[in-house]
């Protein structure tokens, strides 16, 4: 899978899952692109009560509350396998 989809499913799963946990009622995300020592590391998505951040070296997508606590976490697509919900 090239980075583009993998970035494009991402993009739908934080989507679904801002609606499934009451982040979002549907509408768009604001995007940010992360930067860390100058090398390209995740991106994080913004709604309404809450936000997302995909760490890209952890294969994860966190989902944080709007008081900062961590509402769950999905482990993220890579080329080798699908998304999968984390305990």
């Amino acid at each position: 899978m090239s980075h583009a989809q993998i970035t494009d499913t991402v993009r739908r799963i934080v989507a679904e899952t801002f609606v499934a946990v009451g982040f979002s009622d549907g509408g768009e995300s604001q995007e940010t692109i992360l930067i860390r020592d100058g090398a390209y590391c995740g991106r994080r998505f913004d709604a309404s009560r809450g936000h997302a951040i995909w760490f890209i070296e952890e294969e994860q997508i966190k989902f944080f509350r709007a008081d900062g606590s961590l509402a769950c976490a999905i482990e993220a697509v890579t080329t080798s396998h699908p998304m999968r919900i984390a305990a």
